[in-house]
């Protein structure tokens, strides 16, 4: 993919009409591509990569995800963020981030999608301790999720509910999610 992608840029440097109007849909293609393999290659290699747990500061790592999630001063959607300080849990922390990110980032877009549509977008970071341990909940005010894409939520390559999207990000965070101790669920409101 990536000799092609090589190539297309080439092609696209071509004076020719023709390649001028198709170059844009090829390279854009080819990027997908590359794209969706280097899922299926994130996949592969984060199921197998056993958590390294070390104590985690929660709430600095929540803060963390929503900045790499692009939710940090974004102009139109309000982030609230309940996890107290002082919380501290044992986990691998590349992992939780990832979880992290990929629930803000799949946040945010739908937001993003529904621009205009939604008075004053919201993703709110819940937090709830009880004597089964903690809960960490992440919730939007976005269009919600389609009948399919909810009932392969967590099933890669069947979950996605966005055009183009490979259903592997929640898969994934739910694997790492499980392999650290804890439980992904999506609870409907």
């Amino acid at each position: 993919l990536t000799a092609a992608q090589l190539l297309s840029d080439q092609v696209a440097n071509l004076d020719a009409p023709k390649v001028q109007r198709l170059a844009p849909r090829l390279v854009h293609t080819l990027d997908k591509a590359i794209g969706f393999a280097q899922s299926v290659i994130d996949y592969g290699r984060q199921s197998g990569a056993p958590p390294r747990p070390v104590p985690v500061d929660l709430k600095a790592l929540v803060e963390e995800s929503i900045f790499d999630a692009g939710l940090v001063a974004h102009p139109d959607i309000r982030v609230t963020s309940e996890v107290p300080d002082a919380v501290t849990v044992k986990a691998d922390p590349d992992q939780l981030a990832r979880v992290f990110v990929n629930l803000l980032k799949n946040a945010r877009e739908a937001l993003e999608a529904s621009a205009g549509k939604i008075a004053d977008p919201a993703v709110t970071i819940g937090y709830a301790e009880d004597r089964d341990g903690l809960t960490l909940s992440f919730a939007d005010n976005g269009p919600g999720l389609p009948p399919r894409a909810r009932d392969n939520l967590f099933v890669a390559f069947e979950g996605s509910a966005r055009a183009g999207g490979t259903g592997l990000g929640l898969a994934i965070a739910r694997e790492l999610t499980e392999g650290n101790g804890g439980h992904l669920a999506y609870i409907p409101d």
